[in-house]
Parts: structure tokens; sequence; C-alpha cells
């Protein structure tokens, strides 16, 4: 999924068309009327805007439609095109196709062509129905209103002429209403009419192979007949229908006729879930108006999805053929289905028998992953709030604090920041924000992708994965979701409003009710229909929402997910994945597609023609709620396999973590044993190594999925190994719940747990760490703490993986991806005086290549541990892991220190151990519910060194919202300054637009607020120029570091006094005049 050509996969059109429509857009875009002053609307403590933000694209202004429809408009639909342009494209109803012209609605009854890599069904013109008066204006058609699975389209001649006419998906009949006009019938060729005369109301035709009746009004004529164009003469009455007939008989053509005159009016889908069976009722509804006689109902055509599992099923002889296998037939007024929840996992049961440390290495190297606090376009972006999400249920079942409150505190800053529509000093952004367009009614984030925007392409796509990282704060932090829940909900309306009256959004945007699964084209102009790739992409939205309603307590928007998730798994099951092997034609080469369309499916791509693409992009994201796929074991077998020979290993080259996933689901050691042989693979964009690995492990304990149980709540799962079940259940809830599944089992589940046969998971004891342990140069990677007391040098990281073989006892990759270079001295106090200790130093050369290009010596309190020292001559190599240890005493004063002298070019190390000693280890205590990182506690202050680690006294840096981190090695003059920072505080900053808000002062108390500045980037005054407020109080006014300090590199401190707020906050707001604000330290004393 990357470049370009992806755009084509989401847009589902063609490049003709992205020539037409983008020559249209830029004119639209000179003159957006809505591009004018923001108007910002608040929701909570977010907000959006329903100003389109300067230099965007969006959707277009014209919406084809009359004056009868209204508000919100249905996008991603069957129908959809036919409001987007004129003229429109193809529509796929099914079993007919149609399209609609300025000459009227034509006709198709598709053929199924089968090819190896595609089926085609394209619409083909079997005949035109339009009105005696020829072609309309080509303002026409227009639509005219819609239910659940029906359009109306109204083509208008002026002056009270005018044909409109309604088609439904499952309908095999078109229903028209004619004013002033008479129906007339333009054929490629002369039909052969089989029943019926000129006198006749009605007649029976063939053409191009497909049967058809014609349904005039009783009493009316037709003329025309044996030539190319058939007219019905109404007699005065204003109704017309049309049928295509599975043959040519009497009988058959009389069973239609029953209910030619029973024109359906409006169709409604109707779900509950049954929570105490785990089932999904789902009732479809065709309202009629009979024309004639007094007969109600109509003949519905079921797709596979609906009749396999339909209730009381009694079909009609009748069948049609379609893209989508075989449609059968029932008449009535409606139908209803039921269909088995087999239940989703917002996380996997901590029960895997894994090594404890690499599981920690592989989080804790994930967390100091280097994250902008703005994620970016909302694709890409939830994407990265997805694999954050899915860290932290992990550190905290590893019992890793500072790891848990870190992500805790990126993930709902970065939603946060997107959720807000103004910039710290309430100006309107004019990027990250999202935009309600009500127009069309749809809510649009900015940066946006793949024309989420333009088309309204993909929302369901996007928003999934914001609304797992949504529920995921839920869990963690209820009080998130007073303050941005009303903007998560605002995402749910806008991919799947369950209102059909709400006059923001449209009913169930994304997804398609009859036909049982999503559309991701919002405008659908292509000739082959609409199209979905991702199917697991969809399926993800709808577990986000399931998890999102269990979270927040709101069970109609739970039981909103359950129906969308069961049904789009089934329809899933069907059209992509073939389960039952009857739905593909015969010819075709696979029994999968990657690509359905209305009109076709396509076993490939837009972006790439690997097999892995191709088959893994209807199974990513890969989360504890895709056990569907693992519902028909053989099935996967039988997809796995088929990969396999595809790409002509099961050695992945890409999206490894995907398919050891998926493999993992029904044969977790042959998982587990492909993840071990590819050490250094990339994870994908919404994964991380940590993930992956805990995940194998667990189902290597827990089994495959065992789909023959279920249980009374909606978050479970049911596995077996061997002759073991295992049964596990979830409790989102704020209070204790029994679970009982179908086979008789039940326990209890506390408040906010996992339990699994009746045992409640609960996080690990860490190891207990070995002494003190440091990671020069980077953050906490447990056991070692971030990096702290050091003198001098500058740090740098790296992706490289490190090669730790030749290493007993390595510390994690992550350490030795970091490292503090140039000359520079580690100082350890608290030590027993006089006392030996073991000094373990881990090195490795992630720079330079060769032997001789990095030498320097290293002492232990003045005596020459290491002399003329090349890591890549000890290591063998770069990338290669070294230690060296030796014993160091401890000075009368319990003070060890390590000095690094450069030889030539810098000095470096990665870690540091002195093994028995004490006093900079994390604590192992059990996570906290909420994210704030080394608190000031009992209004005491705290010291901050913004932009970096922790350095004593100051902490690392926390409680900032925006604004970017940066480091440089420039030493720092203190000379003028009372009471400075360590160095290496000045030799960090945060810079851009930010807030800190000091959280756990004392309300009322008036505390001393001092800023340290240095100036390590710019030369002269007027090039760094910035305001500073203390709780909305100015303090700095067009603060310029170089005027005020007189000079670069040399610090300045500004001291303030600030009162704590009534909640015992104080809030530092750093603005931008000229560059960018900044600031390297904070203390609030």
């Amino acid at each position: 999924m990357r470049g370009t050509l992806r755009l084509f996969a989401r847009y589902g059109r063609v490049l003709i068309v992205l020539s037409l429509i983008l020559m249209s857009f830029l004119l639209i875009r000179t003159i957006d009327p809505r591009a004018h002053a923001a108007s910002i609307v608040p929701v909570g403590s977010g907000s959006y805007t329903t100003t389109l933000p300067p230099n965007v694209n969006a959707p277009p202004n014209k919406i084809y439609r009359t004056s009868r429809v209204t508000g919100p408009m249905p996008t991603n639909d069957w129908w959809t095109s036919v409001a987007w342009a004129q003229p429109s494209f193809p529509i796929y109803p099914l079993p007919l196709a149609l399209q609609a012209t300025t000459t009227g609605i034509g006709v198709s009854y598709p053929n199924l062509q089968a090819e190896q890599v595609a089926v085609h069904a394209g619409y083909q013109t079997d005949f035109t129905l339009g009105a005696s008066t020829g072609t309309f204006p080509s303002s026409n058609p227009l639509v005219d209103g819609y239910s659940d699975w029906t359009v109306s389209l109204l083509w208008d001649a002026g002056g009270g002429s005018n044909m409109r006419v309604t088609s439904g998906q499952g309908s095999p009949y078109l229903y028209a209403t004619f004013a002033k006009e008479n129906p007339q019938i333009t054929f490629p060729a002369t039909p052969t009419v089989w029943s019926g005369t000129a006198s006749s109301s009605v007649l029976g035709i063939t053409v191009n192979g497909h049967n058809y009746a014609l349904f005039g009004p009783s009493g009316s004529t037709w003329s025309g007949l044996g030539t190319t164009t058939f007219t019905n003469d109404l007699k005065g009455k204003t109704y017309f229908s049309l049928a295509a007939l599975p043959d040519a008989t009497a009988a058959t053509l009389q069973t239609y006729q029953r209910y030619a005159y029973s024109f359906v009016t409006g169709t409604q889908v109707n779900w509950s879930y049954d929570q105490s069976r785990s089932q999904v009722h789902t009732t479809y509804t065709f309202t009629t108006q009979a024309q004639e006689g007094t007969q109600t109902g109509t003949i519905m055509a079921l797709f596979p999805n609906q009749w396999k599992v339909a209730d009381s099923f009694s079909p009609l002889a009748y069948t049609y053929h379609s893209i989508r296998g075989t449609m059968k037939t029932l008449a009535g007024s409606s139908f209803s289905t039921t269909l088995t929840y087999h239940g989703i996992l917002p996380v996997f049961p901590d029960v895997g028998q894994y090594n404890q440390n690499t599981l920690i290495d592989y989080i804790e190297a994930a967390n100091n992953q280097s994250r902008d606090p703005s994620v970016g376009d909302t694709y890409w972006g939830g994407k990265a709030l997805l694999q954050v999400a899915s860290l932290l249920p992990l550190a905290r079942q590893a019992g890793l604090n500072s790891a848990y409150n870190h992500l805790l505190s990126w993930l709902e800053g970065a939603m946060a920041d997107h959720f807000t529509a103004t910039d710290a000093s309430g100006n309107a952004k004019t990027t990250n924000l999202f935009y309600y367009d009500s127009n069309w009614g749809t809510l649009i984030g900015y940066p946006a992708s793949y024309g989420s925007e333009s088309d309204l392409n993909d929302h369901h796509f996007h928003y999934g994965y914001w609304l797992d990282a949504a529920a995921t704060i839920a869990r963690a932090d209820p009080s998130w979701v007073g303050k941005y829940g009303g903007m998560v909900n605002l995402l749910v309306n806008d991919i799947a409003d369950p209102s059909r009256t709400d006059s923001q959004f449209p009913f169930l945007r994304n997804f398609s009710p009859y036909e049982g699964h999503s559309w991701a084209s919002g405008s659908e102009l292509a000739s082959w229909g609409n199209n979905q790739e991702s199917s697991s992409e969809a399926i993800n939205a709808w577990a986000g929402l399931i998890q999102w309603g269990t979270a927040t307590g709101n069970t109609q928007l739970r039981d909103l997910g359950i129906y969308l998730y069961t049904t789009e798994t089934q329809a899933v099951d069907q059209y992509w994945f073939n389960v039952n092997h009857d739905n593909f034609a015969t010819g075709y080469g696979y029994n999968y597609t990657a690509q359905v369309w209305g009109g076709q499916i396509w076993n490939g791509t837009y972006f790439s023609a690997d097999p892995q693409d191709i088959r893994g992009i209807n199974l990513l994201p890969i989360t504890p709620a895709s056990l569907y796929l693992a519902n028909n074991t053989s099935y996967e077998q039988e997809f796995l396999q088929a990969l396999t020979n595809e790409h002509g290993s099961n050695t992945w080259s890409e999206w490894q973590d995907t398919f050891w996933e998926y493999q993992a689901l029904i044969d977790a050691p042959g998982a587990i044993s492909l993840f071990n042989a590819q050490p250094n693979y990339t994870p994908g964009a919404s994964e991380s190594k940590a993930f992956t690995y805990s995940m194998l492990y667990d189902l290597q304990t827990l089994g495959q999925v065992n789909a023959a149980v279920t249980a009374n709540t909606p978050l479970y799962a049911v596995f077996k190994q061997g002759s073991t079940v295992n049964h596990v259940a979830y409790n989102a809830g704020s209070a204790a719940i029994t679970v009982t599944f179908s086979d008789g089992t039940s326990f209890s589940v506390p408040a906010g747990s996992i339990a699994v046969n009746g045992t409640v998971i609960q996080p690990r004891t860490l190891p207990p760490p070995t002494g003190l342990q440091i990671n020069a140069g980077g953050g906490e990677a447990y056991p070692f703490a971030a990096d702290q007391n050091f003198s001098g040098g500058a740090t740098t990281s790296t992706n490289t993986a490190i090669n730790t073989s030749g290493v007993s006892n390595p510390a994690p990759q992550y350490v030795y991806q970091s490292n503090r270079y140039g000359s520079f001295t580690y100082t350890f106090s608290h030590l027993t005086p006089n006392i030996s200790y073991p000094v373990r130093l881990h090195f490795a050369e992630t720079y330079w290549t060769q032997a001789g290009q990095r030498v320097f010596n290293v002492s232990a309190n003045g005596q020459q541990t290491l002399a003329n020292f090349d890591i890549v001559a000890a290591a063998g190599g770069a990338n290669k892991a070294v230690v060296k240890q030796f014993n160091a005493t401890a000075d009368g004063n319990g003070t060890i220190t390590l000095q690094f002298t450069t030889v030539k070019d810098n000095a470096e190390v990665s870690g540091i151990e002195v093994v028995g000693a004490g006093g900079t280890q994390p604590t192992p205590t059990p996570t906290p519910p909420t994210p704030t990182p080394n608190p000031p506690t009992g209004g005491s202050g705290v010291q901050i060194n913004s932009g970096g680690n922790a350095v004593s006294p100051f902490i690392a840096d926390t409680d900032f919202s925006g604004g970017t981190a940066v480091t440089s090695g420039n030493t720092v003059s203190t000379s003028g300054v009372t009471n400075p920072a360590p160095q290496a505080v000045y030799q960090t900053n945060r810079y851009g637009n930010f807030t800190y808000t000091i959280p756990n002062l004392t309300p009322g108390k008036s505390y001393t607020v001092r800023l340290h500045f240095a100036e390590t980037y710019w030369t002269q005054t007027g090039q760094r120029i910035f305001n500073v407020s203390l709780n909305g109080q100015q303090v700095l006014a067009n603060f310029d570091i170089v005027a005020s300090a007189g000079g670069v590199n040399k610090a300045v401190v500004k001291q303030f006094t600030a009162t704590a707020d009534s909640a015992g906050k104080i809030t530092i707001q750093f603005v931008t005049i000229v560059d960018n604000a900044q600031v390297n330290g904070i203390e609030v004393l």
C-alpha cells in the first residue's frame, strides 16, 4: 500500500475519469464558497471546523438531486454515481445492471465472463426505458428519493413532463411513473416477442438471450412491435414496470405479473443482538403500493449471504445468476436471517510461554520509537494510532509502568490534537483537524489521502483505526471519554450512523445492508460500479465500534457494531473468500478475490502484483478482533497453501507479521518458527514486534479458534488446544459479570479484566534488575533506565538491527541502537564506599564500518580500563554488540566516575551496568490507569528537561502537548546564570507551538516558575521570536533568546510567579512569532 498507485485501488476508477473529474475540481477549488472565515464548533474539549481549510480538496459542490432530496447525502453505495456525475456510470443493483443517460434508464442482465484473474459481469445494454418525448435535457436524471437499498431517479422534460424510475438491490423489477408521457423502449436489435401482442398490456420478450416482461397498465396497448422501438400507450394512466425473467415461459410470466403492479416504495433493514444466544437477527422489509388491484409484496432475489442463513426459507423455483453467485427468489414483503456472533477480544490474554526479557525488549524498543505528536493523514496516521494502542495492554501486562504511561500519553495527545480545530492560542488550524461538509453531510479529516476528501473514499478504513485507539484509551482512562468522546461519536456517525433522521450524517454511509458488506468508493465513478478491496479494514472498523460501545457503556453503538461486524464477516466469507466454493464462476483461477466490484471480481490490486499484497490486503490489520479469519479452519489452510504456492515459499518478504499472525490462528508453532527465522524483518505500519511475538505465543497456549461455542457477552473467544477448550472473556464494564458459554462453562470476570477458564490474568512481575543499568543516549528500556548521570557528549540513535549473538547477557536491542558520543563522563554516586563493583560497558558500532575509524580510552576513577579501544575490532564488525567488563572500586564518597576520552573521531558507549548497585531502576509496581509520567507529588513542584531525557535533578520531558524535540552537541555557557540547569538540559529543547500543563500542584498556591533557554541553532537576534504565557497571562512578549542571553550558546533564565488553578495545574503556553518558540528546561518550585 504505497505510492500513487494505491490511489486507484482506493478510488475505484479508471484514469480517464480522473482527468475529467480533476478538471472540474480545479475549477471548483478556485471559487469554493466553503473557504471563508473559520467557524469552529466545540465538542467537549475538542472541536471541528465548518470552514474548508485552505489549499485542500473537497467533494464537489454540485449534488445531482431534486429539491425533494435534502439533508445529508448517501455516498459509498451501489447507486451513488448518479448523484456525483452526469453522465453517470453503470450501477449494479443486481440481478439487474443499469445506466442512467439523458435518453432514459439502460437495462442489462449481465452475463458472467470468467478469466484467470477476474470474472466480469459488466453492464451491456439490452434496452433503454425512456419516454415518448425522446431525449431529456442534459441536466437529467436527478436523484429524487432513496431508501435503505432502493433509489428513485427523475427525468424532467419541463412543462410538467417527467419520468421517475425506482430500482433496488434484490429486485428483478423496475418501477416507473410518467407525467404527460408514454413509456418508450429502445432496443439495439429487434427483440423476440414470445408472449402478447400490440393489443396486450403485457409482453414477454427476449433480447441478447435475456428474458424480460414489460408490464403496461391494464387496458394499455403497444406500438412498434417488430421494430427496435416499442411504445406503450398508457391510456391516461401513469405507471409502468418491467422485470428480468428467469425463463421464457407463460407460467413464469404469470407469476411475475402478479406482483408487477405492487410497486416497491421503500425498503428498510432492522437488526437486533440476542446477547443470551450470541445471535444477530436481521429483517429486510419491502414496502409496496398497489398501482392496480390489491396485491401486496413483491418478488425478492436474495444474495447467497442472505439465503444461506434465512429463517424459515421457502424459496420460489426461480433463480438468477450474478457476480455474487446464485440469487434465490422469495415472494412476500420481508424476510429475516439469523447469524451467530462469534465474539471479539480487545486484547489477547497473556498466557504465552515466551521469553519475558525478549518481550520487554520489543515493548521498550517500540516505546522509544520516534513519533510525531501529530499523526498526519487519517489513514496512515490511524495505523500509527493502532500500533500504539496495541502496545498499551502489552506494557500493562508486562508491568512496564513508564512505557505504559508514555504510550498512553502520546496516544491521548495525538488524538486530542486532531480532535481540536484550534491551536494552543485558540486560532483556527489549517491541518491536523476535522472539517464538516454540510452539503454532503460528512466529516473529513485533514490531511486526507486516497480521495477521502474529494471522493469521500475509505472513511471506514481510516476511522476504524481511530475507533480502535479511542476504545483503548476509554478502557485505560475513562475521563478522556468526557473530553473527546463526542468527537469519536462523530466519526462513528460519519461511517455508520444508525439514524435515518440525523441532520448531520446519512444512514450507514459505508455499509450496504442488503448486500451485507461495505463499499469503499464514495463517488462510485467507474464502469464496474462501486468497489471494496480491503474487507478486513472494513471489519476492523466494526470491531472498533464494538469496542468503543462496550468501553463507553453505549449499548446502541455496541449492538450496531455487532450487527455490522457479524453481517460483513458473513459476506466476506462468501464474496472474497468463497468458503463454500459455490459463488465464483467456472473458469476463474482462484478461490479468493482481492477486490469485489458491483460488476466484477478481480484478484489483483492497483498498487502491486505481488501475491503477498493481493492476499494480505484482506487480512490486515490483524488484531484480537480478527479471529473470524479462523472460523473455517480448512479454508484458512487452503488460503495459506495457495499463498505459499503463488509466492514460491513461506518465507515472506513483506507483511511478514500479518501472515505469521494469520497462520498462528491455526498453527502457532509453525508461525513461531517462521518468526524466529526472520528476526530482522520490518513490522507493518500498524504492527510491532511486541504484538506479533506475544500473539504467536498466546495462541500457542490457547490453540485454534473453536467457533462451535458461543457466550452471552460481547467480548469473548473460545479456543481448543487438543482436548482442552479454553474459554476467554473480557469485561469492559465497571462491575463484575458472570459469563456463561453455550457448552455450559460459566465463571465470573471482574471489571476491567480478562479471564481464561475462570482464571483472571494478572500483570506479570518484572524480573529484578541486577544493579544500576543505564541506556546511554536513550530512553528507558527495562531494566535499563533512561540516560542520566552524564556530563558532556551528544546522543544519536539508529533503527539498524544489532547482532547480539556474540554477547553473554546482552542488553535489550534498543540499548545498542542508541549511544552517547564525544568526550564525556558518567558519575555514579550513593554506592558503598571502598566496595568493588563489576562494571559492564555495552558497545555497538552503528556509524563506522572499519577498524581504526573510532578509537578511544575509558577510565574508572582515574584508572584506565580500556586503552585505544576500537569497537569494530573488538566486536568483529559493525552492528555487532560487544561487552567489556571490569571491576571498579567506589571512592570514599561512594562514587564511581567513568571517563570516556576520544583518541580518534569520538568516544562512544551504548549501555552501562554497575552490577550490584541500585538507585536508578524503574520500580516494577502495578501500572496506574492514567498517564502522568513522573508527576510532581504533594504540590512540591517539578523540574523538566524539555525535549530530553532525565538528567538529575531534571526529569525526562513530560506534561507537554505539541512541539518537537531536538538535541544539540553544542557546549552552552552557563556563567551568566544563577542556579543553572545541568549542561545537558541546555543541549535539548522543545520547539514549535506547544503547551506544558503541570499537574498535581496545590490549588491556589503560588509557585516560582523558572524557564531555561539557550539558542543553539540561530546565530543572530531576530531569527527566533515568541511569546510565553502562564495560565493565560502573557509573561514574555516578543522574546528573543539571543538578545536576552547576549549571544548564542549562552544560557538565560526567566523567572516568574504563578498560582496553580483550582485543578492544581499551571499551564505554560509557547506561541511562535518568528521561526519557532523554544524552551530548554522548566522548573516549577
